[in-house]
């Protein structure tokens, strides 16, 4: 009887860590389906933000250029309007 007992006991007892293993593992894929969703997010989110930010650099490196052409076309026409007067006077 007390064989059969712990037996009927031990079958029990692998019954119950299959069933918890099976639990852990459920548990387990549970948890890393949700942790590579949130790095997925995460991820999107940075190339989103780092989209951005190249697009703020572009637009802001696009002004920069622009300014410059400017200044150094401005530059140019005094310089030009200088040795014109330069060379009235000098003639």
């Amino acid at each position: 009887m007390m064989l059969i007992k712990l037996l009927v006991l031990l079958l029990l007892l692998l019954l119950m860590m299959k069933m918890l293993l099976l639990l852990m593992m459920m548990v387990l894929l549970m948890i890393m389906i949700v942790v590579v969703v949130e790095l997925v997010m995460f991820l999107l989110m940075l190339l989103i933000l780092l989209l951005l930010m190249m697009l703020l650099l572009l637009l802001l490196l696009m002004m920069m250029m622009r300014l410059r052409r400017r200044r150094k076309g401005w530059g140019r026409r005094r310089r030009r309007r200088g040795r014109m007067r330069r060379r009235w006077s000098g003639g």
